[in-house]
C-alpha cells in the first residue's frame, strides 16, 4: 500500500526573463491516483524569493484534501 512521502517542488524562470508580478497562480499540480482512497495535502518549509534572492512576503500557500473514487 502507498505510504505518506516527501514531494519536493521548484519553480524558476531560467534565462534573461523578467520574473512575475502581480496577482494570480503560479503553479498548478496535478496527481495521478493509483487506486481508490484518500489522503491529506500540505505544504511545509515553504519559500519564495525574488531574483535576487530576498524573501518575498505575502504569499499563501494552499491545503487541502484528496478523495479518488474508481
Amino acid at each position: 500500500a502507498p505510504s505518506a512521502g516527501n514531494l519536493v517542488i521548484g519553480l524558476s524562470n531560467l534565462g534573461p526573463v523578467p520574473g512575475a508580478s502581480g496577482s494570480g497562480v503560479l503553479m498548478t499540480l496535478e496527481f495521478r491516483a493509483a487506486g481508490a482512497g484518500q489522503g491529506s495535502l500540505s505544504f511545509t518549509r515553504n519559500v519564495a524569493a525574488n531574483s535576487a534572492g530576498q524573501s518575498i512576503n505575502g504569499l499563501s500557500w494552499g491545503t487541502g484534501t484528496v478523495r479518488v473514487t474508481l
